[in-house]
């Protein structure tokens, strides 16, 4: 009698089985970190390349830099809110509590956004041209941590 044996072959059919499980689930995480989860059509994918191109900004936010650093946050909300319903203004400030001379303005609409854009980039406040454009789009616009230096 073979009381142990046939327990030993089910035992290794197991362990394979198992092993083959852990393998499939490491290569399936790691084609869905780099986008190529085959599933169907669900949530959760990056999509193809061509549907990630672009900014990763919303299209109803928009950059103002140039700003005069005297102009207040209620000032550009007055302003910007000619061109439609805000819901939010943010104004950039360095450590010390100075103006960093730009905001971003988030419509809740992104035709106001691009009103916005059309009626106030190029305007002038105080002599500076400001310079209004979508949020993801003001090349080389900094970050929100320039200065520092030396």
């Amino acid at each position: 009698k073979k009381a142990g044996g046939g327990g030993g072959g089910g035992t290794a059919a197991r362990r394979k089985g198992a092993a083959e499980t852990r393998t499939n689930a490491r290569k399936s995480a790691a084609d869905k970190r780099r986008g190529l989860s085959g599933g169907g059509g669900g949530g959760g994918g990056k999509g193809s390349i061509f549907s990630r191109l672009g900014s990763s900004a919303p299209a109803n936010a928009v950059s103002v830099s140039n700003i005069p650093y005297d102009v207040l946050e209620k000032e550009i909300r007055a302003l910007f809110n000619k061109c439609g319903s805000l819901e939010s203004v943010k104004v950039a400030f360095d450590s010390s509590g100075r103006s960093l001379g730009r905001a971003t303005v988030v419509y809740n609409a992104p035709r106001e956004a691009k009103a916005a854009i059309n009626k106030y980039n190029g305007e002038t406040i105080d002599g500076r041209a400001l310079k209004v454009c979508l949020a993801g789009d003001d090349a080389g616009g900094g970050g929100g941590r320039g200065g520092g230096g030396g």
